[in-house]
């Protein structure tokens, strides 16, 4: 067998002394004739070439070659390769933390890093004989507190590299870093005994059963950079209470460890000790493991269930195969369900990104490089008015051409998502209402009159209407409107190579004095060259006060009792601030005839946590402020507040916002002007959802 060209690590438990005050100690680096996880035995003499070409070998700190903490010197003996005399150098201060931490066992572990140079395959590939090993380098590595042999090998470096002359002091300087080793945690095989083959098994329920000590006991894997924390434990398949292995455990472990339904996130170079743990509970319960794949599952026709005649278990029972559980395959059902909804929902926004594009706006996606290059144009453009061939003569960004001569383009997508991003900060309807981007005007589906629903009896006539009018469902057009904001900017700020956050200030200031104009149209707009808004004509059923020009917080209630119970779970408060503070102040009389005083639990009922952040809440649902709104009775015939779900008020914006440089209308007063045009609409399309609290005329 020709020589292997990697490095190799394998991790025992160590046995050694502790180290005196001077940091000596000595102990065992290997161990003969002991089957690891992998199936390898290191047999007797297997270090004797290596050692009778150097005595002394660097002792480093879990396999950082940046970290010597000292030296061993060793030889072979009957039980293994045994470390003689080694040596901490305590002046570094790695060695005297590791002194510490091997005294209290804290770090029990010794590993080789060494080339294999001479085996034997045995048990049809599964596992090695080992007879000789060259030996580069031995480190205390952490370790959990099991008596078995670990093995972890780690591909990385290529012996090729060096020739038989090299050193190990070569080969620290030339070859090795840090990442050239990945230590690993594969749990050794314990045989706890076995539970009934059809023993139900609830993974998530074991492990949330389980500290982390049983955890180290019932999974395969663990991470062991965070040995303290439970999600670093994978594939369970022992039971917590009584450490006992579950089959279908086993199976579930084994169908992810080679690729079902995911897979598990270990090392690649974990999988096959991984897999020697788990093929032993198979023959456990005389049952033929699955051929081993580090990147494909296995073939269920090859399974022992399809090759071999059923089994039953002691009381009768016919083996039941992992797929054929109740409870799991109700759970990949839901996943499926889930994976589905969730790729229907990225094919739609994937269609209309598409289709926003087909249009001729690549703005959209900040990863294309047209658009990162085009976005650096604009800013060009922006500060000193000159316009890059690249925009001037471009189709895919439309330069706009106005009238008047003055030319505009396209904003980059990045701005106007910040823009859009601080609208939702400002705009109180916003917060709540379905926002949608389209490009242009939409029809959207809503309830008409209504349908008829009946009980005709066994031989009624069906589909009669009750009405005359039979446009049940109709459409409600979104028109979308221009909406402009004007930004003046001096031409010396302009340039200046020093200035920073222009885009960021636009984006505020543009987003801030927007959001008081759209929501002034969002609450009261009629549909004429802006959004038709919540209040406009009767689209929303009013709900008048018990007495004329007189609020109470009974009226408050009554408004609240009259949304349907499905839209109140989702209500949202819409008033003035003046009406908060108003309803806030509500006194009552605790006794006949005594001046009336606060009653501080009823205002907490109605208000919620007055105390707490906004928002307040009344009845449970939160208040949002309307400066729009009206915030007093005074013409005796006021909408005073909104209650429902906004989810029922759609807002459109076009994500092709235009802006204009005015160079010559502000030149006079050293300014540039820049006019931003956006296209936007708004509609309340499902308004039985939500009230509206009037002081209508008496």
């Amino acid at each position: 067998m020709g020589k292997q060209k990697m490095i190799q690590i394998k991790n025992f438990r160590a046995k050694f002394t502790e180290p005196d005050d001077e940091g000596h100690f000595t102990g065992y680096a290997s161990v003969f004739e002991l089957e690891d996880l992998d199936g390898d035995i290191i047999k007797p003499g297997a270090f004797k070439k290596t050692l009778s070409e150097k005595k002394r070998f660097p002792f480093l700190w879990q396999h950082m070659v940046q970290e010597p903490i000292g030296w061993v010197e060793m030889e072979e003996d009957e039980k293994g390769l045994k470390i003689t005399n080694g040596k901490l150098i305590l002046d570094v201060q790695r060695a005297a933390e590791a002194r510490a931490l091997m005294k209290e066992q804290a770090v029990n572990g010794l590993s080789i890093g060494f080339e294999l140079v001479k085996w034997e395959n045995v048990d049809e590939g599964r596992g090695r004989i080992i007879t000789e090993i060259k030996l580069w380098e031995v480190s205390a590595v952490t370790f959990p507190a099991q008596p078995a042999a670990v093995i972890e090998t780690v591909k990385t470096l290529d012996i090729s590299k060096l020739s038989t002359d090299d050193d190990i002091d070569d080969v620290e300087g030339k070859y090795m870093s840090q990442d050239d080793f990945e230590l690993k945690s594969v749990i050794p095989y314990r045989d706890y005994g076995n539970a009934p083959e059809d023993t139900e098994w609830d993974a998530g329920k074991e492990v949330r059963e389980a500290d982390v000590d049983t955890l180290k006991k019932i999974c395969a894997w663990y991470d062991s950079e965070n040995p303290d924390i439970k999600t670093s434990y994978k594939l369970p398949h022992h039971r917590a209470a009584d450490l006992k292995a579950v089959w279908r455990g086993v199976a579930a472990a084994m169908a992810a460890l080679l690729g079902a339904r995911g897979g598990v996130d270990i090392p690649e170079a974990d999988r096959k000790g991984v897999y020697n743990h788990l093929a032993k509970h198979y023959k456990d319960f005389e049952k033929e493991p699955p051929e081993f794949s580090s990147t494909e599952p296995p073939e269920p026709e090859k399974t022992t269930r399809d090759t071999e005649p059923e089994k039953t278990t002691q009381n009768g029972k016919i083996d039941v195969p992992l797929k054929d559980n109740e409870k799991e395959k109700e759970k990949m059902e839901k996943e499926e369900l889930e994976r589905k909804e969730l790729k229907e929902k990225i094919e739609g926004l994937e269609k209309q990104i598409l289709e926003m594009k087909a249009s001729g706006f690549k703005g959209l996606d900040q990863k294309d490089e047209d658009a990162k290059k085009y976005e650096a144009k604009f800013w060009e453009w922006a500060k000193t008015g000159k316009e890059p061939p690249e925009m001037k003569d471009s189709t895919t960004y439309y330069p706009i051409k106005t009238d008047s001569g003055e030319g505009g383009y396209l904003i980059p997508q990045k701005l106007f998502g910040k823009i859009v991003e601080k609208l939702a900060e400002y705009s109180p309807i916003r917060k709540y209402a379905f926002v949608n981007q389209v490009a242009g005007d939409i029809d959207v589906v809503k309830e008409g009159t209504g349908i008829t629903v009946e009980w005709p009896g066994e031989t009624g006539t069906r589909n009669a209407f009750t009405t005359t009018d039979e446009r049940f469902l109709t459409t409600q057009k979104i028109v979308q409107h221009p909406q402009t904001a004007l930004i003046k900017v001096s031409r010396k700020m302009l340039a200046q190579d020093t200035i920073v956050n222009l885009e960021d200030f636009i984006a505020g200031i543009v987003a801030r004095y927007m959001a008081k104009s759209e929501g002034t149209k969002f609450v009261s707009g009629n549909g004429s060259a802006c959004p038709t808004g919540l209040l406009h004509s009767t689209l929303l059923t009013r709900v008048t006060l018990g007495t004329h020009d007189t609020l109470t917080f009974d009226d408050v209630k009554k408004a609240y009792y009259k949304v349907p119970s499905y839209a109140r779970s989702r209500g949202v408060w819409c008033m003035h601030d003046d009406w908060m503070l108003f309803l806030s102040k509500i006194k009552s009389a605790v006794t006949t005839g005594a001046t009336p005083v606060e009653n501080i639990k009823w205002n907490s009922y109605a208000f919620g946590d007055v105390i707490g952040p906004e928002p307040n809440t009344i009845l449970g649902r939160p208040v949002i402020s309307c400066p729009d709104m009206t915030s007093a009775i005074s013409s005796g015939s006021e909408d005073l507040m909104i209650f429902g779900d906004l989810q029922g008020y759609w807002i459109t914006d076009n994500p092709y916002v235009v802006v204009q440089r005015l160079d010559e209308l502000y030149a006079a007063t050293g300014q540039v002007g820049f006019l931003f045009e956006f296209l936007k609409g708004g509609y309340p399309v499902d308004p039985q959802g939500m009230r509206v609290l009037a002081n209508t005329a008496s």
